[in-house]
């Protein structure tokens, strides 16, 4: 029956086969062979190799069933070699045959060959654009669990008949037993939690290195009855997901676990190791600070994050502990999801435990109410409540943020604050997020409301009849994958039009790009620079030298400040005036409005939200204390700080006068050295050049009332306000914003009792309305302090809680709930905060005290006393 070019017989082969295995299905098997003999004889002659292996496998089949098992090998065997190790079906034949004629040395053999090719198959099957779970990934997993029951029974056959000693062990990956710890030897402690350590180990025949996971199962009883009585399912969930769930379907970006076992004291769970890269923490770190990581590589890490999560969302496995800590780096520097202990099995849901799980710092609005966020709405649907796939999308945007920026979205000195922070969602842009798209991207990932939230409608939990499953929408995260952001990974090919086609995925390797390396050169060159004394005379700013950092772009001098200042380096006024031309513009441009903060001068990355404590002679000896130096803060007054005084004064002398009297409250600060000096009100160009003056060891605080920020001296916290907002200047959504800021500055001021002042840029006795003084005074804010055109203002603000100020706020349509900052009532709590504006020029100095103390004195510097 032989066509042209062999076409008639690669059709014949084919129907051969067809009729073959219809005879074969009916039992016929005796005239299924000579029909699956003929299939072969035909794909033989039309050189088809595919339909012969296949027709190969078929008669080994149907010989088995015949128990004419020796043809039966031989059919199997030359399908083996023709397909070169690559049909695993080929494989199956094979030691099915081999184990029927107790061959079982081979037959293990054969089958840790098929397992090896299966997961060569699944990788290959992974290097696509689409990450998720495709039609072959599963044929894959089913053969794979297929081959381990068959190895397990090959296995015990073994045992059986006493030939346990023939057995070589290739990997222990394969091994469908459990092992022991014994066959292996434990080495380098890679880290410890609260009842578990992990060991590098190696096992003892194979060589093999892996990570062990050991659970003392004392340990974990005292936790669970201490205060973690969910430690079990922790446990369970964890062996559940990576050894069942996940084990059929691997993934290049999730931990590979091949065994769980334990002895008498000991869980332990054998995993992949992955020293050599250590974890996307380690990534963050320069020099123990935490700078953040080359935002060359944060594209990559982010993009295998989220091809992780759509995997693991797609079979409805949540992972509720997304963070830097959590994710190791591999030998070729890709990212490897670990640690799904507090993991919730939106399918098998009997091992999920509470919802209010994670780490603070990364965990969404939802989960730290314990909540979906929209529980109502899945009620009336009929639908299970509690936290789904969007709280790993929000971890998502957090983990970006601190790779970018080296500190978490809503970092607060206590965890209290930082849910409250989370749960409003009022993110700053940090300064080491230079890219627009980035932030645009975090932004959409970090929506207080779930289902606003980027990617979201990837998935959706499908329930029918008690049934649950994971439902992936069309293209499921392509929609964060087609971000803008993801764009410098893609190519697109162009077709013979013109037009461009598909896109693929650049293969990246995760290495830091030169612009990168060269951001913390130039970093380390400006510190570096700030030890020579003579830099200024030898490299000015603006000179066109490798020491000038104004010829580069915006954008690279943003990183370098960036880093230099998560190095703690820009409170260095030597370091910081490096981006300047004038050391004037250095003095008076320190505020920063993006993260409503000022240089140097910050809470947590300058240290400076902690009052000093008391400290000894030697260090050693604690009953010999040395008295703290006082803590002064000094306010700055003079009468060209009032706006309508300094604008209406047309006599020269008068403003000379002034101008004298400002001069001599600067010799006087850089003579007494206080920590902090703050001017606050109308500054000019003239006051501006006098104020560069303070010496630049000073921490010198211009307030103008252009913008609204904070700054931290020694503890204590000076809030900027910008009153313009609340007298009808400002927009209404400027106040708004200003007072979502202002309530959570607030909120850290009452629960931490720190020293608090307010300051404003006008007369602080009418610049604010009444409602906000009164919620100043609540907050626990010590003084309110602006320029005054009445002379000296000294008065006191008393709120009384049980008793509640006369003073109400006025309940207008723009004053929503955001606008308020109520909190509970205390017993016996009554606050008192003062007003201070003085119309003179002196200096009002505050010195601090513990426990949130202070006492002020006011020097007068002006001429008629």
């Amino acid at each position: 029956m032989s066509g042209e070019n062999g076409k008639e017989d690669e059709t014949s082969a084919d129907e051969y086969r067809q009729m073959g295995n219809h005879a074969f299905s009916q039992g016929d098997y005796d005239r299924a062979l000579p029909l699956y003999s003929m299939a072969i004889d035909a794909a033989q002659r039309s050189v088809d190799e595919d339909l012969r292996v296949v027709s190969l496998c078929n008669r080994s089949a149907c010989l088995f069933k015949m128990e004419r098992y020796e043809e039966a090998r031989n059919d199997a065997q030359e399908a083996v070699q023709l397909s070169h190790g690559k049909n695993t079906k080929a494989h199956f034949r094979l030691a099915r045959t081999q184990m029927m004629l107790h061959e079982h040395v081979n037959a293990v053999k054969t089958i840790e060959a098929a397992l090896g090719e299966i997961e060569t198959q699944t990788a290959e099957t992974l290097k696509g654009d689409d990450r998720a779970v495709t039609d072959q990934q599963q044929q894959l997993g089913q053969q794979r669990v297929e081959f381990d029951k068959l190895l397990q029974a090959a296995r015990k056959q073994m045992a059986r008949l006493g030939e346990t000693k023939e057995v070589v062990i290739q990997s222990i990956k394969k091994e469908a037993r459990q092992p022991s710890i014994r066959e292996f030897e434990l080495g380098q402690q890679l880290g410890m939690g609260n009842f578990s350590a992990v060991y590098v180990a190696t096992h003892k025949v194979t060589g093999e290195t892996f990570a062990i996971k050991a659970i003392e199962k004392k340990e974990a009883a005292n936790l669970a009855k201490r205060q973690h009585p969910n430690v079990y399912n922790e446990i369970q969930m964890e062996r559940r997901l990576l050894t069942e769930r996940l084990r059929e379907y691997p993934h290049p970006n999730i931990i590979h676990m091949y065994h769980a076992f334990q002895d008498y004291n000991t869980i332990f769970y054998l995993m992949d190791l992955h020293l050599e890269g250590g974890d996307l923490w380690s990534t963050i770190k320069l020099k123990p600070k935490m700078v953040g990581c080359h935002p060359s590589l944060v594209r990559i890490y982010v993009y295998e994050l989220v091809a992780a999560l759509e995997h693991i969302h797609s079979h409805g496995i949540i992972h509720r502990d997304l963070k830097p800590e959590n994710v190791l780096l591999s030998a070729s520097g890709h990212i490897i999801l670990h640690d799904f202990g507090t993991a919730k099995d939106l399918i098998e849901t009997d091992l999920n435990g509470p919802e209010f799980v994670g780490t603070p710092d990364f965990m969404a609005p939802e989960a730290v109410k314990g909540s979906s966020g929209d529980d109502e709405v899945r009620r009336e649907k009929g639908l299970s409540t509690g936290s789904d796939h969007a709280v790993d999308l929000w971890a998502l945007g957090a983990v970006a943020f601190q790779l970018y920026a080296g500190a978490t979205p809503f970092a607060t000195p206590s965890q209290y604050l930082t849910f409250l922070k989370i749960q409003r969602g009022n993110l700053y842009r940090h300064l080491g997020i230079v890219d627009d798209d980035a932030w645009d991207l975090i932004q959409h990932l970090m929506r207080v409301k779930p289902h606003e939230r980027l990617g979201y409608g990837g998935f959706h939990l499908e329930e029918t009849a008690g049934n649950k499953r994971m439902v992936k929408e069309t293209g499921g995260y392509d929609v964060i994958r087609n971000h803008p952001y993801f764009s410098p990974l893609y190519t697109s090919t162009e077709g013979d039009d013109g037009r461009k086609g598909a896109r693929h995925v650049i293969e990246q390797t995760p290495i830091p790009s030169l612009r990168d390396l060269c951001i913390r050169s130039c970093a380390k060159l400006v510190e570096q620079d700030s030890f020579n004394l003579e830099i200024d005379s030898e490299h000015p700013p603006g000179d066109g030298s490798s020491h000038d950092m104004l010829r580069l772009n915006p954008t690279d001098r943003k990183s370098i400040l960036h880093v230099l200042n998560r190095m703690q380096q820009l409170a260095n006024p030597r370091v910081y005036r490096r981006f300047f031309l004038k050391k004037a513009e250095a003095r008076l441009n320190k505020i920063r409005e993006e993260t409503r903060d000022f240089v140097g001068l910050t809470q947590l990355v300058d240290k400076q939200g902690t009052f000093p404590s008391t400290s000894t002679e030697d260090g050693q000896n604690p009953t010999q204390t040395v008295p703290l130096e006082p803590i002064r803060v000094v306010f700055l007054t003079s009468p060209l700080l009032d706006r309508e005084t300094n604008i209406s004064c047309t006599d020269e002398s008068q403003r000379s006068e002034w101008m004298q009297e400002l001069k001599e409250c600067i010799r006087t600060i850089n003579r007494t050295r206080p920590k902090a000096v703050i001017a606050s009100g109308y500054i000019d160009d003239a006051c501006r050049k006098l104020l560069s003056k303070v010496n630049e060891t000073i921490p010198l605080v211009v307030h103008d009332g252009s913008t609204f920020f904070s700054a931290w001296v020694c503890g204590a916290q000076m809030l900027m306000l910008r009153a313009s907002d609340w007298t009808g200047k400002g927009t209404k959504e400027e106040a708004r914003e200003q007072m979502k800021w202002l309530r959570e500055q607030m909120e850290q001021s009452r629960m931490a009792r720190y020293h608090a002042f307010a300051f404003v840029e006008s007369d602080p006795q009418t610049a604010l309305p009444n409602w906000l003084v009164r919620t100043l005074a609540q907050s626990r804010t010590l003084c309110l302090f602006g320029p005054s055109t009445k002379g000296t203002i000294e008065t006191k603000h008393k709120y009384d809680y049980n008793k509640k100020s006369e003073i109400r706020r006025p309940t207008t349509a723009d004053e929503d709930d955001e606008m308020s900052s109520e909190s509970e009532p205390e017993e016996s709590d009554i606050r008192c905060m003062s007003i201070l504006g003085n119309s003179n020029s002196g200096l009002c100095s505050a010195t601090l005290e513990e426990y949130g103390e202070w006492k002020s004195e006011f020097i007068n510097l002006s001429a008629n006393k």
